[in-house]
């Protein structure tokens, strides 16, 4: 088990999953 790369992979992956949600937000906003 590489921990560093898991490491990577997990930081990766939450800021995706952030950066996802605030392009949604934005769209949204932007209908309002």
């Amino acid at each position: 088990l590489d921990i560093g790369h898991t490491l990577v992979d997990i930081m990766g992956y939450f800021f995706f999953s952030s950066f996802m949600q605030q392009q949604e937000l934005l769209v949204w906003l932007d209908g309002i």
